[in-house]
């Protein structure tokens, strides 16, 4: 058998399901860091391969050897979270948490401009450990900015949309000790204050995976999210991206769900693995 995995990895090296075989046989004959070698060159090579893994390694090992290892990118990242969530192990959960602020804060940031003088700008603001998502606004076409705190404390960006100078939205990722959701929150004064619309204050496991939105106008959006990653909004998780539709600006500032009108195709059909 060996003789045909060696075999295997000279004429496909890049093949995942033979680095998979290879690192199996290396793990079970006790050279672990072969083993690995294989397993991280397979790790990379799609969503699939990197779930497998995950799933094959998340209840023997501490969350801490996937960061060593494999070097997760977002959305393994994702999936590690709420693998070590259902395993009920808090230590390990925390470490995860972490690890996804951290990188939450390190994704690109967003510019927004509806006409030549008015735009905004997110960023990550951090003095020593203390970071905040702050909003950047301009109405001089970039002159002079002024700056408002959207959320104290770990934040990362997921999407901004302004219909006007005045009507906008954003979606960024919250994390506490405990956990991470992703928010949905309207300003109608240019980004000077601002109302959590989704999920709904104090909601029981409101883990909400917003992807991106847009406006049309004040009333008329649309919202995407990817329920299998999280806790759709209205029950779920369906095991398909779902879009949903709003005719009165998202329900006001308690959010009261948006009407789904759309269930995507699978998620690999639109472009993303």
């Amino acid at each position: 058998m060996q003789a045909f995995l060696d075999q295997a990895i000279i004429i496909r090296p890049y093949d995942a399901d033979v680095l998979m075989s290879a690192g199996r046989a290396a793990w079970s004959r006790g050279e672990n860091q072969t083993a690995l070698e294989y397993w991280r060159r397979a790790f990379h090579h799609n969503r699939y391969f990197q779930r497998l893994l995950i799933d094959m390694l998340v209840e023997s090992v501490p969350a801490d050897f996937f960061f060593k290892e494999f070097n997760p990118d977002w959305e393994a990242l994702r999936y590690l979270k709420d693998r070590y969530s259902d395993l009920e192990r808090p230590e390990d959960y925390a470490v995860v948490l972490r690890k996804f602020a951290e990188v939450g804060i390190e994704r690109p940031q967003h510019l927004e401009f509806v006409d030549a003088d008015h735009g905004w700008y997110t960023d990550i603001v951090c003095i020593v450990d203390d970071c905040n998502l702050v909003l950047f606004a301009t109405s001089d076409g970039g002159a002079t900015w002024q700056q408002y705190v959207i959320e104290h404390g770990s934040a990362g960006m997921l999407d901004l949309t302004f219909v006007d100078s005045m009507d906008g939205r954003i979606s960024f990722l919250s994390c506490s000790a405990t956990n991470c959701t992703s928010r949905v929150s309207h300003t109608t004064d240019g980004g000077r204050t601002w109302q959590v619309q989704l999920p709904e204050p104090n909601a029981v496991d409101a883990e909400l995976y917003a992807g991106t939105f847009d406006f049309i106008d004040a009333n008329t959006g649309w919202l995407l999210l990817n329920p299998s990653r999280g806790q759709g909004i209205g029950g779920g998780p369906p095991p398909r991206m779902v879009l949903y539709r709003t005719t009165d600006g998202g329900g006001g500032p308690i959010g009261v769900v948006p009407t789904p009108t759309i269930q995507l195709p699978d998620v690999g059909k639109i472009g993303r693995a």
